[in-house]
């Protein structure tokens, strides 16, 4: 049985991403493979688990990464100034607090 071929449609399935005639080739080879058919159950009963748990609200990364970037690298001003008159590199000026 050409399983792995079939482990894209088995995904696309548990996403509701099939057509009518794309589930219809997935019901006959689970008929006739019951390895699909356990690896398809075994990921309907991992997706309803993690459905039910209960997630944590992530820290905020924006203030954990920037200080790690070198915001000359982003910022249009490179190692020069070039806000003059008005700044338009947007919030991640490296030099708007100097003006």
């Amino acid at each position: 049985m050409h399983c792995a071929r079939w482990r894209g449609a088995l995904s696309a399935e548990l996403d509701g991403e099939l057509d009518a005639a794309e589930r219809a080739g997935l019901v006959r080879h689970l008929g006739a493979c019951p390895a699909c058919a356990v690896w398809l159950e075994e990921n309907r009963r991992i997706g309803r688990r993690l459905a039910l748990r209960s997630v944590e609200p992530a820290e905020d990364l924006h203030a954990r990464l920037l200080p790690l970037v070198d915001l000359r690298t982003i910022c249009g001003c490179g190692d020069v100034c070039r806000c003059e008159p008005e700044c338009t590199c947007g919030d991640l000026c490296a030099c708007r607090a100097a003006h």
